[in-house]
């Protein structure tokens, strides 16, 4: 496979994936875990979903994994929704079921210093070492809202769909836009990225997907910084 087919696959694994692995679900409602979970059944997502958690047989009428190398079949993403100090023997453990992307929902990373960015090396040195793509850590993540699929702790009710995409580095701040188009403006939403702390897939990377996202006609970006400007500006006049 071409270096440029890989990247499309990576990146596409992050918006429509077949399979993902929800680490760190419970059936606690006051837990972000149980949050993300229940928008993937409230939304629709089609594929499989495998939540992980080594105390539970069942989390909301799902069978339960303790690890991810125990799931059965494929794994096409993980989202990983637990204490950052227990993230990188579960990225290991993506790295042996071939998880082609990770979602880092947790904080406590680069953000925190000290050992939270020793931390955020140490991930990124697995995903490198696994080929997984990573987005975050510290984020809500991802929405696609033609196929039901989110990596968001925040309850979302069922959003219209239509041809307007976010790109936000704080996944919060993705959240409240989300929110204000959803229930002030007259059009709908395509697909949603919050990046977090950017350790591995940046703005460029989702920007250069969306450019052939049928669903997607118009891009809005709000950034706080950009890691390789030249690269940006190179897609952003393309996509223009």
């Amino acid at each position: 496979m071409s270096t440029s087919r890989r990247f499309c696959e990576s990146i596409r694994s992050l918006f429509d994936p077949e399979s993902v692995a929800v680490v760190g679900a419970t059936e606690n409602p006051e837990k972000p875990g149980y949050l993300l979970l229940r928008n993937l059944i409230d939304l629709g997502y089609r594929g499989k979903i495998y939540p992980v958690n080594r105390g539970r047989e069942t989390v909301l009428g799902l069978k339960c994994y303790p690890r991810v190398n125990e799931i059965p079949g494929e794994v096409e993403t993980a989202v990983i929704i637990v204490p950052a100090k227990e993230v990188p023997k579960i990225m290991e453990d993506c790295g042996d079921k071939k998880v082609r992307s990770v979602i880092i929902c947790s904080s406590g990373f680069g953000e925190a210093g000290g050992d939270g960015a020793k931390l955020e090396k140490m991930i990124l040195e697995i995903a490198s070492r696994h080929g997984i793509r990573i987005v975050g850590p510290n984020t809500t993540g991802i929405l696609n809202t033609y196929n039901g699929f989110t990596s968001s702790f925040v309850k979302l009710s069922k959003p219209v769909r239509g041809p307007v995409s976010i790109i936000a580095q704080t996944g919060m701040f993705a959240s409240a836009m989300l929110e204000h188009i959803l229930t002030t403006q007259p059009y709908g939403l395509s697909k949603v990225a919050g990046l977090g702390n950017k350790v591995d897939v940046e703005d460029s990377d989702i920007l250069e997907y969306l450019e052939g996202d049928p669903d997607t006609r118009v891009v809005a970006i709000y950034a706080e910084g950009i890691r390789d400007g030249r690269r940006f500006i190179e897609v952003s006049r393309r996509v223009s």
